[in-house]
């Protein structure tokens, strides 16, 4: 019997055709389609130095692909790498879908609003707490900062270092001040304006002009939150991150740590001024440090009504404790 090579040869390519183009078509398939156990959106971070099969792995761990082989075999036809970065992996995203947010470099923004009267251990702690950066990180960009790390919403990367985030609030800051002459004293008491005053913009200016009554007549300013600046500082100085981290700052200072707090921040014990801004205060405190309400007062207090009493005379002062306490 005589074989026909040629048809067979067509009939053997045409089969491994067929399978091959069967095959391709069910690959396309399979890492076109929606991944159904993907059922919320998922932030993953990705290493700078991160290998494609650590990457593959960690993604098939959190069944965020199925099939590690195809990813891996997908990623090596492309011409572009994964980049480092935070993602944000949404629900019945497919394996090609994965692939190329990874590949693209748009990372996930995170939002952070860091409030007005932060101090720098708080917003190290805040940005930690959202995965941005670490809280040593942070705190090591911020020694020396505190005052100018203005409050306000950022919108970072969290592959932001902490310089990098430092810098941007502090850019922020000598934007919001632009034209303003602020130094470090008048930031010092901004800092203290903001932790004393209520949401009144009309009450900082008040109380702003009550401590420069009280800095010019040489008066210790016996503010208490620079108490409890004083005693969190102690408190924090032999904790570790861990503790620090679930440290509950500005609890109101009780009246025995007015003498018991050993702290250059204490202003029952110190005159003039603390050293440095005991918090980052929001531009209605510094315009109200810039622009104090000019008055006769030298005390003030904040009635169970939440209204400010302030006193000319130390025996008005106490007159309002007996009335509004």
């Amino acid at each position: 019997m005589k074989y026909n090579w040629k048809t067979i040869l067509l009939i053997l390519s045409l089969a491994v055709f067929v399978g091959l183009g069967v095959a391709y078509f069910s690959y396309l398939r399979t890492i076109n389609a929606p991944n159904e156990r993907i059922t919320e959106n998922t932030l993953i971070k990705i290493e700078a130095d991160e290998s494609t099969s650590n990457i593959a792995n960690a993604l098939y761990e959190l069944n965020l692909i199925q099939n590690k082989k195809l990813f891996l075999f997908y990623e090596r036809s492309r011409l572009s790498a994964i980049k480092p970065g935070y993602y944000e992996i949404t629900a019945r995203m497919s394996l090609v879908d994965v692939a190329n947010l990874i590949n693209s470099g748009e990372t996930k923004i995170v939002k952070a609003r860091i409030p007005e009267g932060y101090r720098t251990e708080q917003i190290a702690a805040k940005l930690s707490s959202l995965g941005i950066v670490s809280y040593t990180d942070f705190m090591t960009a911020a020694a020396g900062k505190e005052g100018a790390l203005f409050p306000d919403t950022y919108f970072l990367d969290p592959i932001m270092t902490g310089e990098a985030i430092v810098a941007k609030m502090e850019d922020d800051y000598s934007t919001r001040i632009e034209g303003m002459t602020v130094s470090t004293k008048d930031l010092t008491l901004a800092s203290i304006v903001e932790k004393e005053a209520a949401d009144s913009d009309a009450d900082r200016g008040i109380i702003a002009g009550i401590y420069q009554n009280r800095i010019d007549l040489g008066m210790k300013l016996q503010s208490d939150p620079t108490v409890s600046y004083g005693r969190d500082s102690n408190n924090i100085a032999s904790m570790t991150v861990k503790e620090i981290l679930d440290y509950s700052f500005w609890k109101a200072a009780k009246t025995v740590e007015f003498t018991s707090v050993k702290s250059a921040y204490n202003t029952y014990q110190n005159a003039g001024l603390p050293p440095a801004p005991i918090c980052n205060p929001g531009l209605a405190s510094i315009k109200a440090t810039l622009n104090p309400t000019a008055s006769n007062y030298y005390y003030f207090l904040y009635g169970k009504d939440g209204i400010l009493h302030a006193a000319s005379t130390l025996d008005g002062h106490k007159n309002n404790v007996a009335k509004y306490l």
